[in-house]
């Protein structure tokens, strides 16, 4: 869970040494670490990717060339 902080809000435009909050059509300067009490997350869904299933290939002794 990520920290409830103007860091991690999707209102947050994070700059140099101070941000802007864009909740509001006039702009206020904020630190990074402040916490204004309308928190909104950045919630982005990453879409589900499949990853490759393995392929086991079973090496098999050949019965000739044990002495």
């Amino acid at each position: 869970m990520p920290e409830i902080n103007c860091k991690s809000c999707r209102h947050f435009l994070n700059t140099e040494v101070l941000g802007q909050c864009r909740r509001y059509p006039t702009y206020q300067n904020r630190h990074a670490n402040e916490y204004c009490g309308e928190y909104a997350t950045n919630n982005v869904e990453l879409p589900m990717v499949e990853k490759p299933k393995r392929q086991y290939i079973r090496k098999v002794q050949d019965a000739t060339t044990t002495e």
